[in-house]
This record gives C-alpha cells, structure tokens and sequence, in this order.
C-alpha cells in the first residue's frame, strides 16, 4: 500500500512539473541582455541565422515574445 501511495505521488509530481514547464514555454516575457542571449542560444542552439532587418534585441525587450515567436526572428528553421 505505501509503495503504491509513494509511487502515486511521484507520478503526480512529474505529471504537474510537465504541465508548469508547458505552461511557460507559452508564456510571454520581455528580454534583454544577457538574459536574451542565452534564451537565444537556448532556444536557437548558437546564434541568429535569420536574414532579417529587425533588431531582435529592442523588439524582445521593449515587447513580450514567447520562446516561439523569439525563435522565428532568430532562428525560423529550428522550428
């Protein structure tokens, strides 16, 4: 009974952490300096490879960007 009950709640613990991480991918944030870099070379594996004029620095952080939509303006086919 309590091998069941323990791995009961092992199952929901990991059931909530996947849900919480899924839940902030999605999450909108502002980004800048370092922080953007290395949320850039998280999401991208190295640096911007797209050939865009937009300045991906103001733009991440004067606006919420999720990882997705931070991914198109740096690195469109990592996704």
């Amino acid at each position: 009974m309590c091998k069941v009950l323990f791995f009961t709640v092992i199952l929901l613990a990991f059931a909530l952490f996947v849900a919480e991480s899924s839940a902030q991918s999605q999450k909108s944030l502002r980004r800048c300096g370092l922080h953007l870099i290395k949320a850039l070379q998280s999401f991208c594996g190295g640096p911007c490879t797209a050939d865009n004029s937009q300045d991906i620095a103001i733009r991440a952080c004067t606006q919420p960007h999720t990882k997705e939509e931070l991914m198109m303006l740096c690195c469109p086919d990592a996704l």
